[in-house]
């Protein structure tokens, strides 16, 4: 499929840069992207190492392999290189990904790369292959502005998003709690001090004065910068990036300028920043697929991203590859095994749910695994530039200037002339970091080696502050509601199972129904979920209604359920109960012929009972016209007990068959058999 789209920070305004032709508006100019197919790319990768140590930037890309050789020539590629760079430490993780599979290829600036993706989409060697996106800006609104939990940042007060009393002129309690979530903080303590963001954004000024105490180092350097290949780890400092950081962790109680959700090192919470440059500048990345990738082989476990696809329906699927990527592997390390020390075994991503004001599917934010964040405005409500909708999964405070400039969300910023900036913005940018942030604060509390993207993202959305009591037209467009920093720290004692059952014994047929809530103990109250599965389906089928776990024995065997129970924070217990279907199964009645199942399907069953010694018993099966369908069963000098057959019906046709018992030459009994 063809797509051209461009990618762009979310804020305010959005700007064009159209050019004589159309596909420059959508697409950046001088590459393509391909994903080789596994059994082709063997014959790439040593030719393509091979040729650039010796290849010049000019001469047409020659790999050997005749017929992506005629697109080389075609379209005079000049270069082929991976899109996720090599890493001798992490390769082995990277090919189980197929992060090996993806090539940048370079062309020249007048050849338009949504042709030559399709052409390079239809060889034989390439699965894929799409256009590299545009990444623009957006204007952005800027101006400058003890015992109790309130710090003594000087400008706090105008931080109506940590602390709403109505002091901006909006509606008190539009806020995330923060000032009750720091006070559980002190009383909870501290559990982890390893807990990376990745800003994937453009540069963080890790020099300001409320930011760089709080800024990831490593080798010296701050994160890195993929729009500059020869020169990756020179950030360059940026206002966006820099207000999004402080959201999330400028210093907090340092007598200087605004305060951080995660920031307060007083408190040994001070979480780390790692700057992910994608954007410089009126200079765009080559992909931002590698941002997350680097973000989470150095140790994020939350990809913070307040960018989004300028059109709605489109995605790029490298971009998919590295998101999954991120969400299975952050925190782990190169075989897949918690880091030691890791705040949480895997990742989250976080997005900007974008600045259309519409309701439609705005990728990336719109995929299923990453936390899609609305915005309100000082007043609680949906703000007038916010995306909206059911694939919402959380609002937090994003601000509107329109009105008053205070009444946008006030925080660490960057100006050529002064590095130590504050500045307002609105935008879904700005309500992104808060959800960000309150997720590094939960890490700092409750993260470990144990603690899983499903719990983080439990804590985050099942503990939001209703919004229709502030928006009751939008507030369901909203996702679970507004972010609720206190309620997400609440501590959670996890569910635990009582005396549930460890062995059942039962015959087929004969269904039973547990209430679970029975044997479950929860000691906050909370709402529980339930999930049962079973490893032989063939002997027992399991089903949930709510909390009452209904057993269906089908046939003679044994089984295993594993039966969990979580609460609203994702905390869980375990179960098993071994299921016995015994191999004996009798009629009540002497003189009665028990058949089942009904109706059957491959394998239709018989028993019956006798008393009496020597006794003559014939089977018969007819279909509705009287042909028999199986030769009569006889058994002959019988002597007391029970008796169990089986007959095959795999290729009885569906429809009405009888099956007639005879004792002794007597017919006893007469039975109907639907075949389905």
């Amino acid at each position: 499929m063809r797509r051209c789209f461009l990618v762009y920070l979310i804020a305010l305004t959005f700007l064009s840069n159209l050019s004589a032709q159309p596909w420059r508006r959508h697409v950046e100019t001088g590459s393509v992207i391909v994903q080789l197919k596994p059994e082709a790319v063997n014959n790439f990768e040593a030719r393509i190492r091979t040729l650039n140590r010796a290849s010049s930037d000019t001469s047409i890309l020659n790999v050997g392999i005749r017929s992506f050789d005629a697109l080389n020539r075609r379209y005079r590629a000049t270069n082929m290189r991976r899109l996720f760079p090599y890493n001798a430490e992490f390769d082995a993780k990277h090919r189980r990904y197929g992060l090996h599979l993806w090539y940048e290829i370079t062309i020249p600036d007048s050849e338009d790369p949504e042709a030559v993706a399709e052409s390079y989409g239809n060889d034989e060697n390439v699965q894929l292959s799409e256009p590299r996106l545009k990444i623009r800006r957006a204007g952005q609104p800027a101006s400058f502005f003890s015992e109790d939990m309130t710090p003594n940042d000087p400008d706090f007060n105008k931080q109506w998003n940590f602390s709403n009393t109505g002091q901006t002129g909006g509606a008190p309690g539009a806020d995330i709690r923060l000032l009750d979530a720091w006070e559980k903080v002190k009383t909870l303590g501290i559990n982890n001090n390893n807990v990376i963001v990745a800003v994937i954004d453009d540069g963080v000024n890790y020099e300001h004065e409320d930011l760089r105490d709080n800024m990831w180092e490593l080798n010296g350097n701050h994160g890195r910068n993929f729009v500059r290949r020869f020169d990756p780890y020179t950030i360059v400092p940026e206002e966006h990036a820099t207000h999004v950081a402080g959201i999330i962790a400028a210093v907090s109680n340092n007598d200087i300028g605004v305060a951080g959700i995660a920031g307060s090192s007083d408190d040994g919470y001070g979480i780390k920043i790692m700057t992910v440059q994608i954007l410089e500048g009126n200079s765009s990345v080559n992909s931002i697929s590698p941002a997350f990738v680097y973000a989470a082989d150095n140790g994020a476990v939350i990809a913070q991203n307040s960018w989004g696809y300028d059109r709605a329906n489109y995605y790029q699927a490298s971009d998919i590859t590295a998101i999954n990527y991120f969400i299975n592997e952050a925190g782990k390390d190169p075989d897949g095994n918690p880091r030691p020390g890791t705040p949480m075994a895997g990742g989250i991503v976080i997005f900007a749910a974008g600045n259309d004001g519409r309701d439609d599917k705005w990728y990336p934010a719109y995929f299923d695994n990453v936390l899609a964040v609305a915005a309100i405005n000082h007043y609680g409500k949906l703000a007038w530039y916010s995306n909206y909708g059911d694939w919402i999964d959380i609002t937090a405070p994003g601000g509107d200037t329109r009105e008053k400039e205070v009444g946008g969300v006030l925080s660490t910023s960057y100006k050529n002339d002064n590095a130590n900036y504050y500045e307002y913005m609105q935008g879904t940018s700005m309500a992104c970091p808060h959800v960000s942030g309150v997720a590094a604060l939960i890490l700092s509390v409750y993260g470990g080696e144990d603690f899983t993207p499903e719990m983080l993202r439990a804590r985050l959305l099942n503990s939001t502050t209703p919004l229709a009591a502030f928006d009751p037209d939008n507030a369901s467009k909203m996702g679970t509601g507004l972010l609720n920093a206190s309620a997400a720290l609440n501590f959670n004692n996890p569910p635990e199972f009582l005396e549930l059952y460890e062995n059942i014994t039962l015959i087929p047929l004969n269904d039973i129904e547990i209430d679970l809530l029975d044997y479950v103990f929860d000691y906050e109250n909370d709402p529980l979920s339930f999930i049962a599965q079973s490893d032989n389906e063939d002997v027992v089928e399991v089903s949930i209604n709510e909390n009452i776990l209904t057993i269906k024995p089908i046939s003679h065997g044994e089984a295993n359920l594993r039966i969990t129970v979580s609460d609203v924070f994702a905390g869980k217990a375990y179960a098993n109960i071994q299921i016995t279907v015994e191999q004996k199964y009798a009629p009540e009645k002497i003189e009665e012929l028990l058949v089942y199942p009904i109706p059957v399907n491959d394998i239709l069953r018989y028993s019956f009972i006798l008393t009496e010694r020597a006794a003559e018993i014939n089977i018969r099966i007819v279909d509705s016209s009287g042909k028999t369908m199986i030769p009569i069963h006889t058994e002959r000098n019988l002597v007391e007990g029970s008796y169990y057959y089986t007959t095959n019906t795999q290729n009885w046709y569906t429809g009405l068959y009888f099956i007639h018992y005879f004792k002794n030459g007597k017919l006893v009994e007469t039975k109907k058999i639907l075949k389905q």
